[in-house]
């Protein structure tokens, strides 16, 4: 039912009405922020994630294939604005954090552009598949490493915004990275043997 009319929704907002493109967004609201929530660990993020999904949404609705699976699109939608944001505060800690490593690689990429182009290509096949593995961690550990790690908060803040005792967290962060490493160096093995 619910597909249907989703699929009225998506013919009238194509056509300009705007009162069904809110319907659209009414309707899919409350599961686009609880998928988006599974995956980035925080309520707030994930509403900020998922309007800005449906903004683009908005302007891309002719791109929409298969009106009954608008969901799922704008899921996917939010899943890449996630993925931007994860690559603009990379990008920024980068900047912050300049070594003298760092600005010998600029120089490389400056003399050679191919080179630094299949760096960036490269550092970006990492970070989306950083981003998988986060996504697999069980919900808690996936919300901490966010906390932590993403938005940069205090062992300490991130105990006391996840009701959590400080050791706590370090125990909860030490398995999530272990966990992480473990896909690394499970995946690297896999590479090796098919090579």
């Amino acid at each position: 039912m619910l597909g249907e009319r989703h699929e009225e929704w998506v013919r009238a907002a194509r056509a300009g009405d705007e009162e069904a493109f809110g319907e659209l967004v009414r309707s899919s609201w409350p599961a686009l922020v609880r998928s988006v929530e599974a995956a980035v660990g925080d309520h707030h993020e994930a509403q900020d994630l998922v309007q800005e999904a449906l903004l683009r949404a908005h302007g891309r609705l002719d791109r929409l294939e298969a009106a009954e699976h608008f969901v799922p699109w704008v899921r996917r939608i939010a899943r890449n604005v996630a993925v931007d944001r994860l690559r603009r505060r990379r990008r920024q800690l980068a900047i912050e954090l300049v070594d003298p490593d760092s600005l010998q690689a600029a120089e490389v990429r400056e003399a050679d552009p191919a080179r630094g182009a299949e760096e960036i290509e490269d550092r970006e096949r990492r970070l989306v598949r950083l981003w998988h593995d986060i996504a697999e961690l069980p919900p808690r550990e996936r919300r901490l490493r966010l906390l932590y790690y993403g938005r940069g908060m205090s062992v300490g803040a991130v105990a006391e915004e996840c009701g959590m005792s400080p050791s706590g967290v370090k125990v909860a962060l030490h398995r999530a990275r272990k966990s992480l490493v473990e896909r690394t160096v499970h995946r690297r093995g896999a590479r090796v043997l098919r090579a």
